[in-house]
């Protein structure tokens, strides 16, 4: 533990303290609005400081901090960048995700999609999907906008590249996980990573202007503008569909353009259900066999692997 001569430790430093400094910073570093970092005593330094003072701290991504504690950047510099912070001024702090070159999976609480081209569309906008790389090798892309519960964006995905807007209450990155509240214990969306191949929504309340869809670890609803819930699913997989949700002013479409999907749980007015869906680890394995793009599709659909599965490889 960092103790320093007035008995302060860096471990005291509280989660409202933590997110004054972040919402000061526009969440991202004040230099370059990496949002991911460390929180930075700068007037006084932590060696004299007697209070974690938010207003005398700051963010520094990893880059920018360890070149202070070199000294090959100046706490002159630092203060500046603090008086117009670069988030605040672009608005928005960024990082990008690590995706592998095979499909990713994309789980929505208790909703998993592969090799899906859309994730979620909405009146025919895609809202979350990905495209394909254009040579071998490279990584898929993932694109997405996420809307709070009053229709505002929080947080965009450009080509792997994740954006949060300074607008937001509070942003938190905690290693592999990016948390945004709109007010104290009130999470809009908490998003995670297990590089190169699984995004895990492992909570979200977004409004899409024609229905709210609200995941957590147990649950995947979707709920229309007036309350009625649509979908309620304890478990929902959806493979190798055009788009996996669509939604729009006649309803809603679940799994829609062929594929395979598996629900635990209700759509609409039917109850179906499966006593167990299969080991998505097991899916993945095809995607390590070369398989013919005219041959019959290893996911079991009965149809050609370059009109199903096929159809998200490069």
């Amino acid at each position: 533990m960092s103790t320093n001569k007035h008995g302060l430790t860096r471990s005291s430093l509280d989660a409202e303290t933590k997110r004054q400094i972040r919402q000061n910073s526009g969440f991202g570093c004040v230099i370059c609005g990496n949002a991911i970092g460390e929180y930075d005593h700068v007037d006084p330094e932590f060696a004299n400081a007697k209070v974690h003072d938010p207003n005398k701290m700051t963010f520094l991504c990893y880059q920018h901090h360890g070149k202070v504690t070199k000294k090959q950047l100046s706490r002159e510099t630092v203060k500046a960048a603090m008086a117009n912070p670069h988030a605040l001024s672009s608005g928005f702090s960024f990082e990008a995700f690590d995706l592998g070159n095979a499909p990713p999976t994309i789980h929505f609480g208790a909703m998993s999609a592969k090799g899906c081209q859309y994730l979620i569309r909405v009146e025919g906008k895609p809202v979350f999907w990905i495209r394909s790389p254009k040579n071998a090798g490279e990584p898929f892309l993932l694109n997405a906008e996420f809307r709070n519960a009053l229709g505002e964006v929080m947080l965009r995905i450009i080509d792997n590249e994740w954006q949060v807007r300074k607008e937001n209450w509070d942003v938190d990155v905690v290693s592999n996980r990016i948390t945004i509240r709109a007010a104290l214990r009130r999470i809009n969306l908490i998003l995670r990573t297990e590089p190169p191949n699984d995004i895990f929504i492992d909570q979200m309340d977004m409004e899409t202007g024609f229905g709210r869809i609200i995941c957590d670890k147990n649950r995947f609803r979707i709920l229309r503008p007036t309350g009625e819930e649509v979908i309620n699913a304890s478990s929902l997989l959806l493979m190798s569909h055009v788009s996996a949700v669509d939604i729009d002013s006649r309803g809603v479409g679940v799994g829609v353009g062929g594929g395979i999907t598996m629900i635990s749980g209700r759509i609409g007015d039917s109850t179906p259900s499966v006593s167990k869906l299969p080991d998505m680890k097991n899916y993945d394995q095809m995607y390590s066999q070369k398989v013919p793009r005219n041959a019959s599709c290893p996911c079991g659909s009965k149809i050609k692997y370059k009109k199903c599965c096929g159809r998200m490889t490069p």
